[in-house]
């Protein structure tokens, strides 16, 4: 049941960014190449980004390194202008937030999986407890019988 929910979680998010990323080369397209502006289009590259790498940690990171690119190489394909350091500064702080939201990812699976661990082995401490108390007690039944 629960490796279902996994596959049909993981169905939602591959289909997710598959409709964030044509939607963001759109919008880069719309802005670029409509409105002769590139200012706001970075802004809609930090939601497949986030994403993508608190899914798949660093697997994610594939996601904005596309993006960053999409934003050098759109000046380019679409000739609107020679990219500026501005475009070469908000393409690097897409990837710097992207590996912190990936190693943020990363340590707090560690942290999940650390807890679920402890949480099993105070169970098996807690029923090995009831199970010798339950011991004593019927040990002390016989002796006071």
């Amino acid at each position: 049941m629960k490796t279902v929910l996994r596959l049909q979680s993981e169905k939602f998010k591959l289909s997710l960014i598959a409709i964030l990323l044509p939607t963001a080369c759109f919008l880069t397209y719309y802005f670029h190449a409509v409105l002769g502006t590139g200012a706001v289009v970075t802004h809609f590259y930090y939601i497949p980004s986030i994403l993508a790498c608190l899914w798949w940690k660093r697997k994610g990171l594939l996601v904005p390194v596309l993006l960053a690119a999409l934003l050098i190489l759109s000046h380019i394909f679409l000739r609107v202008q020679v990219p500026t350091l501005n475009d070469y500064s908000r393409a690097f702080m897409l990837i710097v937030v992207a590996i912190v939201v990936a190693m943020l990812s990363e340590k707090m699976a560690k942290t999940q999986e650390a807890l679920r661990e402890s949480e099993e082995e105070s169970q098996n401490t807690s029923m090995e407890l009831a199970l010798g108390l339950s011991e004593v007690f019927e040990a002390l039944k016989r002796i006071s019988s």
